[in-house]
């Protein structure tokens, strides 16, 4: 087994791979899109004696540029994500990362810790509304549009989030993966979605503070319902946030249980 960094040529390659990660088929021209827009430079792959791919490690910015989310896949063989973890370290500097992993991945947990990971529990429920809509249209939610101004403004109310490089939103607004709300000609509120082949999951959803405990939240959620008509539409909340749990089963989500993720950071100097 050896160590490739990851290039164009290489992406290509990895598309059986991605897909398994994902659960679904992938797109690889959105992959290399998102490479040549970012030119990533600590992306890597293990490659067995037959020049196979059998494992990769990428990552992504949020909160701020030395802020990355780690993506690992290696179809569970911990000899292999460690192989790729280890070399990975090797090349970050003044870099914060993190990874998030289900509450199974015993070895791969303890691996993190003990080379000075600190892990975070949280608790999330999983809804999923895949009811037939009654829903009527409301003309004032759309998707972003990446020609006019409210792009900042839409940059501005993701950035509650703290999640999402510049660059990454306005990908998204380009992919239609951004729903706004928009009530005289003012934003009250955006949803960030994930596209997928069979469901949609809804990333984020922020209303202004002077818009909340109103209707609009739950509109926004309406809306986004109707954008994706013949998809299911999937989305997680901390078990602590009542209120959101209870507005999310107005509408008509319903609840799936599945395992609570730790997420594991470290700070690179």
């Amino acid at each position: 087994m050896k160590i490739e960094l990851i290039d164009q040529n290489w992406l290509t390659k990895l598309e059986p791979l991605l897909s398994e990660s994902y659960g679904e088929k992938i797109s690889i021209q959105d992959e290399i899109e998102y490479f040549e827009d970012t030119n990533p430079q600590n992306w890597f792959l293990a490659i067995n004696s037959e020049n196979y791919p059998i494992g990769f490690i990428r990552c992504f910015p949020f909160l701020k540029d030395t802020n990355f989310q780690v993506e690992l896949y290696a179809k569970n063989d911990y000899n292999i994500e460690k192989y790729l973890i280890n070399n990975f370290n090797e090349n970050i500097k003044n870099k914060t990362m993190r990874f998030c992993l289900n509450s199974t991945q015993n070895s791969l947990i303890n691996y993190l810790k003990e080379i000075g990971y600190t892990d975070k529990i949280e608790e999330f429920k999983i809804y999923i509304y895949s009811k037939k809509s009654d829903i009527n249209e409301n003309k004032f939610i759309r998707f972003g549009d990446i020609n006019t101004k409210e792009i900042l403004e839409i940059i501005d109310i993701l950035n509650e989030f703290k999640k999402f490089s510049e660059l990454e939103i306005i990908n998204l607004i380009k992919e239609n993966k951004i729903v706004i709300y928009e009530k005289n000609n003012i934003i009250v509120g955006v949803s960030l979605n994930n596209i997928h082949e069979d469901f949609v999951e809804i990333v984020e959803i922020s209303v202004k503070n002077e818009f909340r405990r109103k209707v609009f939240g739950k509109e926004l959620i309406e809306g986004i319902i109707l954008k994706y008509p013949n998809k299911k539409i999937k989305l997680k909340v901390n078990k602590e946030n009542i209120a959101a749990i209870k507005l999310y089963e107005k509408v008509g989500f319903e609840e799936k249980i599945e395992n609570c993720q730790i997420w594991l950071s470290k700070i690179y100097k």
